[in-house]
């Protein structure tokens, strides 16, 4: 439901899909969900039917979301541009890498590559909503492959715990140590320190 209402109700979606040779990934890739819903208009015979694979308007879009396979994205591997910006307009691209889905484990995990374009308009209340998006999905590369799903996130530590002073120099330390850590005037790290836990 949430990502229904980032879509404009004139917003248009397309996908094309392409195979890279001469990666490692190549020989088990397989594109065809993604060839079947393609909307590139360079191979395509019969230009009328290009209408067919531009979705339109939120539920369409959504819809055809629902059409592909479970995926899981590599945030660590995006990357992310901001193509162009006015005060009504803006264009991002982001580029990464996801692996799809299986259902069992004798099944070959697939490592695949994107690239998706989104064209955003900005409305009356000041929020942005997405009017054009494009989704190209390709096998990925080497590269791609090695460095996938390689870094694991360590959650921090939600709040540090500071010993009480054993004495006044020792205070003093704390106070003007803790003073240079969080930017803090004296006055307010002294407030602080006053307890002996602190989130940050």
């Amino acid at each position: 439901k949430l990502l229904i209402t980032l879509y404009d109700q004139d917003a248009m979606f397309s996908l094309t899909c392409a195979y890279l040779v001469g990666q490692s990934t190549t020989s088990t890739s397989n594109l065809g969900i993604y060839k079947s819903m393609q909307r590139n208009i360079k191979v395509m015979s019969d230009l009328a039917k290009s209408e067919n694979y531009l979705m339109r308007g939120p539920k369409d879009i959504c819809e055809m979301f629902k059409k592909l396979p479970t995926t899981e994205h590599d945030p660590y591997n995006f990357t992310v541009d901001l193509v162009f910006y006015s005060e009504e307009t803006v264009i991002i691209t982001v580029t990464g890498v996801f692996r799809e889905g299986t259902n069992s484990l004798l099944e070959t995990e697939r490592i695949l590559g994107f690239a998706r374009t989104f064209v955003l308009s900005k409305c009356i209340n000041n929020e942005y909503k997405i009017i054009n998006e494009q989704l190209h999905v390709s096998n990925a590369t080497t590269v791609q492959q090695q460095r996938a799903f390689k870094i694991v996130k360590v959650n921090k530590p939600l709040a540090l715990e500071i010993g009480k002073a054993k004495n006044l120099p020792e205070k003093i330390e704390m106070e003007n140590a803790f003073k240079k850590l969080t930017n803090l005037n004296l006055e307010w790290s002294k407030k602080c320190l006053e307890d002996s836990e602190y989130d940050f």
